[in-house]
């Protein structure tokens, strides 16, 4: 197998199994964090009867999160991408993962008078200097990669949310949320499928060279 293979392959297998997860969380965003999230005065009520699932959706947003990093990583060698991009994606992950943590470990015994300071703390951390980041490397490595007019709405909606945490407008975080995870799943997906053919197409080729 040559190094171009091998890389075509890893991006493959990292775009379909970042899709995968992102497409899970999504549903246990709907199912399970939404209710919980979005302005109410019953919301405190909802994550303590519902702790158990509420952490483990964001546990899984954890898992997705590194696995947009290593996507990103296996995205930047098989495009030839600027290197810059991994380190953003990494930094990218440290108050992302901070934010749920914060999720999983203190919202659950949150006193009502500390949820607002931590709603925007947690959109600050997570929507803007996470997310922020992850759509700069998006943004930078489809400008190589494949289909990169497709990604122009998801990275478009990746930016607002970014702007709607420095200011914790939670129906803008919600919209753009949508938006850009959609539009994310659906790239990653036939990015996917694209380098599975690039590397399917090097391997039956190669005999013949």
């Amino acid at each position: 197998m040559t190094d171009e293979q091998s890389r075509s392959r890893r991006a493959a297998i990292a775009a379909f199994a970042c899709a995968a997860l992102n497409a899970g969380a999504a549903l246990g965003m709907l199912l399970f964090l939404r209710p919980g999230l979005m302005p109410s005065p019953h919301r405190l009520d909802f994550i303590r009867e519902y702790a158990t699932p509420w952490r483990a959706a964001w546990g899984l947003w954890i898992v997705t999160a590194v696995s947009l990093a290593i996507f990103y990583i296996a995205l930047q060698r098989a495009t030839a991408g600027p290197r810059a991009a991994v380190w953003i994606a990494i930094a990218g992950l440290v108050p992302d993962i901070g934010a749920e943590l914060i999720y999983i470990a203190v919202y659950p015994t949150l006193a009502t008078a500390d949820l607002g300071r931590f709603d925007r703390l947690c959109g600050l951390l997570s929507a803007t200097l996470g997310n922020g980041a992850y759509t700069v490397v998006w943004h930078l490595l489809a400008r190589r990669g494949p289909f990169p007019r497709l990604a122009i709405p998801g990275i478009a909606a990746g930016y607002g949310m970014a702007l709607a945490g420095i200011f914790y407008h939670p129906a803008a975080l919600a919209v753009t949320a949508a938006v850009a995870i959609a539009a994310f799943t659906l790239w990653a997906t036939l990015a996917g499928c694209f380098f599975w053919k690039k590397a399917t197409a090097a391997a039956t080729m190669l005999p013949h060279a």
